[in-house]
């Protein structure tokens, strides 16, 4: 199997797992429920930015072009909302309600999407910077 591929299936598998487990923290509600751990993490990072990071890395390291790093951390972020919102909609209190969905999506999707674009620009940089000390380094 490709590096490509498997860094996609760690982290996809990574983060639907830890939006599953983690679903107060990425659903949309009034109040926010953090877990007695958040309290060790700068203040400047939030839980879903720290889980988003630990989950997306394996999709941001592994591929060895910055266009695959793209594509797998685009992948995560649109499929890995959707196992809980399958749990979310087949509860009884929120059945019907396709707006409600539709939102929670683009809720989590927001999440996911800010460590992703993260883990983008720090390989971007990583990429860059080798790059050029490769050119330096062979003239």
């Amino acid at each position: 199997m490709k590096r490509n591929t498997v860094g996609f299936l760690l982290s996809l598998s990574a983060l639907s797992i830890a939006v599953f487990v983690f679903r107060d923290i990425y659903l949309f509600s009034k109040v926010s429920i953090r877990p007695d751990w958040a309290q060790f993490l700068p203040t400047w990072l939030g839980v879903s930015d720290f889980i988003g990071l630990l989950c997306l890395a394996p999709a941001a390291l592994m591929p060895e072009r910055l266009k695959s790093v793209a594509a797998a951390l685009a992948k995560c972020v649109f499929l890995a909302p959707l196992p809980v919102l399958i749990v979310y909609s087949n509860d009884h209190a929120h059945s019907g309600l396709w707006m409600n969905l539709l939102f929670n999506y683009g809720w989590v999707g927001l999440h996911c999407l800010i460590p992703a674009v993260m883990l983008f620009v720090v390989r971007g940089i990583v990429d860059g910077s080798r790059a050029l000390a490769k050119r330096a380094s062979s003239r």
